[in-house]
């Protein structure tokens, strides 16, 4: 499991000695900000990219894919259902960290 860790100095007697704390972001937080961050993407960002976030934010909020394929006159649903079910079997922290890291890339 992945942490981010932010030093810092709080503003008390100890900003003097310059003790830092360490304050751990949850892997969720981290998430969501990446989700926050993924609407304020470039549009040059390309519908492969955008899909391949899709399934991992899918994968991380509801798990593995159960639903049935869509038919074929549903290519824009097809693709998205592929996307997600691209990712079966990954745990619901890594398909985190992947988004966040996809959403930083894509920055």
């Amino acid at each position: 499991m992945r942490f981010m860790v932010k030093l810092c100095y709080p503003c008390s007697s100890y900003l003097l000695s310059r003790v830092p704390y360490v304050f751990l972001s949850l892997p969720q937080e981290e998430f969501e900000a990446a989700a926050k961050e993924a609407l304020t993407l470039p549009s040059s960002v390309g519908n492969d990219d955008k899909l391949v976030l899709y399934g991992f934010f899918k994968q991380s909020k509801e798990g593995d894919c159960t639903t049935d394929q869509p038919g074929f006159f549903d290519p824009k649903g097809k693709a998205k259902w592929a996307a997600w079910n691209a990712n079966k079997g990954m745990d619901k922290e890594t398909a985190m960290a992947k988004y966040v890291e996809k959403v930083n890339a894509l920055k």
